[in-house]
């Protein structure tokens, strides 16, 4: 596990995932936390992704962490259900890239069909 999440106890009480810094450079460590981040909007109204530690982000982790969230729980969830605290200019600027990208169409190779 990437992050340790606080306890959600209510539902409407936030699940806060403080990521380790000084980078989030790997894409398989995206696509594991955007799975925990989904499990935990099944108990939770909202999840933070506390960045504050986090001093790079690299497009392969941000889109493996933004894209399947995109997918299951859309774009108007980024910043309302799934929100990004902490985040340097440049780490929320990554973020940002990734959700630009899945609304022009771009997805991981994970979510296209297989015919593709």
């Amino acid at each position: 596990m990437i992050a340790e999440p606080t306890i959600c106890l209510m539902i409407d009480a936030p699940r806060v995932f403080r990521l380790p810094g000084p980078a989030l450079n790997s894409g398989a460590a995206g696509l594991r936390l955007a799975d925990e981040v989904l499990a935990a909007l099944g108990e939770c109204e909202v999840v933070r992704v506390d960045v504050a530690e986090v001093e790079r982000m690299t497009a392969s982790f941000a889109n493996s962490l933004v894209m399947p969230l995109l997918e299951r729980v859309g774009v108007e969830a980024i910043g309302t259900r799934v929100v990004l605290v902490g985040a340097s200019d440049g780490v929320s600027g990554e973020w940002r890239k990734a959700v630009e990208r899945y609304t022009r169409g771009v997805r991981l190779s994970i979510q296209r069909p297989e015919s593709e």
